[in-house]
């Protein structure tokens, strides 16, 4: 658990996350992804992070150099120091936290911190990348409101595409809208 620079006479502590396994090395060494060293100093081995370690579920994992496994696998994301399966929508890389999910194309989630994905209604609507959520979601398409399922004002919703279309002709302009409401009320 102790290393010796080269040329001199002092043995070091190896730092936490690293470990050496014999007195009198050169350097410490980090221990490997899936492992840890939890002595805060002079470690001569690595531990397997192990299901149960801190909880009783599965995919925890660390990173090279770590103390703990406190860390999520692949396809899991963690919420409270618990590792959970990635929901469906979502995308998760090891190391994942609830604010860092991935929104996969087609889908939509209403804020950072939800874990509930929903499939979009309009998909040509839901232009959803890394993790946007909200009306930041409809990108160009004019849409807005939940799953971007409404029209910005001056669209209407085409049926047949599932998209937002502008509105055409002289029906949007206040004079003709002005004088429709005048023979409204003869």
């Amino acid at each position: 658990g102790k290393s010796s620079p080269s040329s001199s006479h002092i043995c070091i502590s190896c730092d936490p996350g690293k470990f050496t396994s014999s007195s009198g090395e050169e350097e410490c060494d980090e221990c490997s992804s899936g492992t840890y060293a939890n002595k805060l100093l002079a470690a001569t081995s690595c531990t397997k992070c192990s299901v149960g370690m801190y909880l009783d579920t599965t995919g925890y994992t660390s990173r090279g150099g770590e103390t703990s496994c406190s860390h999520c696998e692949q396809d899991y994301y963690r919420e409270d120091d618990i590792c959970y399966p990635c929901p469906e929508g979502a995308s998760c890389d090891a190391f994942t936290t609830t604010q860092s999910i991935d929104v996969q194309k087609g889908y939509y989630r209403f804020t950072p911190n939800s874990t509930n994905f929903y499939e979009c209604r309009y998909e040509s609507a839901c232009t959803a990348t890394s993790n946007e959520t909200g009306d930041s979601t409809c990108g160009d398409s004019n849409g807005k409101g939940p799953l971007c399922a409404y029209c910005s004002e001056g669209f209407y919703m085409d049926v047949s595409t599932r998209a937002c279309k502008k509105c055409s002709g002289d029906w949007n302009d206040p004079s003709i809208q002005l004088l429709l409401v005048g023979m409204m009320i003869i």
